[in-house]
């Protein structure tokens, strides 16, 4: 079969630090960051997924933004905390909704 690889995403730039705005916004958690030592020629200052083949062969066009995706990713989770732990090698995390 014919196989091939897409990047998916919303084709918006978004930086490390305000991802980790929005899982502390929506995720009721605060996520421990540790800054390092800056390296400019390892550092990824944004990340930003070329959709434009996607959309070309799939006609696919994302439609969220990365707000909507890690809330409705955190209403999914709270809703199946048991399930979770069932199968978890260590207790789930309680999200704060």
């Amino acid at each position: 079969g014919y196989h091939d690889v897409f990047n998916v995403g919303t084709g918006a730039e978004v930086s490390i630090r305000e991802m980790v705005n929005i899982i502390r916004m929506y995720g009721g958690v605060e996520p421990q960051v540790e800054y390092l030592r800056f390296y400019p020629q390892f550092y990824i200052m944004y990340t930003q997924a070329d959709t434009e083949k996607a959309e070309e062969v799939l006609g696919w066009r994302a439609w969220h933004r990365p707000e909507d995706v890690v809330r409705g990713l955190v209403d999914y989770y709270a809703t199946r905390m048991d399930a979770i732990a069932e199968w978890s090698p260590e207790p789930p995390t309680p999200l704060k909704r």
